[in-house]
């Protein structure tokens, strides 16, 4: 499921701790900044093979949002 990659990526980017990181979590309440989002939309795009458009990507505040996004573009 992309919300456990997202996770995943997350744990491995930021060194967090996977079990904090849920759907409801907001990119803001871990610290990651607008350079870590846009580096793990990066990775999301290369390995889901797809393009998420950049005014969607603006709304996006929580690693569930994410996730739904990722979803739609498959």
């Amino acid at each position: 499921m992309i919300l456990e990659r997202i996770r995943e990526l997350l744990v491995e980017q930021l060194n967090l701790d996977y079990e904090h990181l849920q759907a409801d979590t907001r990119f803001d309440e871990i610290g990651a900044d607008s350079i870590d989002v846009v580096e793990l939309v990066m990775a999301l795009e290369a390995e889901l093979g797809v393009q998420m458009p950049d005014d969607q990507l603006e709304r996006v505040a929580t690693l569930g949002d994410l996730a739904r996004l990722a979803e739609e573009m498959m």
